[in-house]
């Protein structure tokens, strides 16, 4: 409760009556989808009525490391979770080669794993993908590290806005245990 001796410590959050969100903190930068179409990371992908589950891939095409077989296991998790893609869980796969990975790239590079509902590729501008990544906790303590896009970690974040709730997963965890994992953060999420 807001006396008037404590208003200066009322968040906006607050007045407005709506909790503060681990969302809240994520960049809500601007991206395009592999088809052309320009979202908001928070707005337009993670928030929802109901707020889908989402899992959060920072990949790029041409890796000779951990992307391609991340990318591959997200398809085995695509197909555990088929009748609940594109409704109440999405995957992102966000680009750290902006240069190089256009729209058309991304299309072309998501049509390796076939036509998956619910399964979008993005890309944007490369300070804007920087500043989301690290929103979401995905970069290395040592800078030297995290400026060599060959080290970086196939890493998901994973999590819904409406429970708040957000982890990270080893992208190469087994698929059916990333999908178990999913499907109790969207029962936890449709409970409320």
């Amino acid at each position: 409760m807001t006396t008037p001796g404590n208003q200066a410590l009322a968040s906006p959050l607050a007045a407005a009556g709506r909790r503060r969100r681990r969302s809240d903190d994520f960049a809500n930068v601007k991206l395009t989808t592999h088809e052309g179409r320009r979202v908001r990371f928070v707005d337009d992908l993670v928030r929802g009525e109901p707020a889908p589950t989402v899992i959060v891939q920072f990949m790029y095409t041409h890796c000779e490391g951990i992307c391609y077989p991340t990318s591959q296991n997200l398809a085995r998790v695509h197909g555990y979770l088929r009748s609940r893609m594109g409704k109440q869980v999405q995957m992102y796969s966000i680009t750290l080669d902006p240069a190089h990975d256009t729209p058309a790239a991304l299309a072309k590079y998501r049509a390796r794993f076939g036509d998956r509902q619910g399964w979008t590729f993005l890309t944007g501008r490369y300070d804007d993908i920087e500043q989301l990544r690290r929103s979401l906790g995905v970069y290395d303590l040592d800078p030297a590290i995290d400026a060599d896009l060959t080290q970086h970690a196939g890493i998901l974040t994973f999590g819904n806005d409406d429970v708040d709730r957000w982890t990270a997963l080893p992208g190469e965890m087994r698929a059916r245990d990333i999908a178990h994992a999913v499907l109790f953060s969207t029962r936890s999420a449709r409970r409320r």
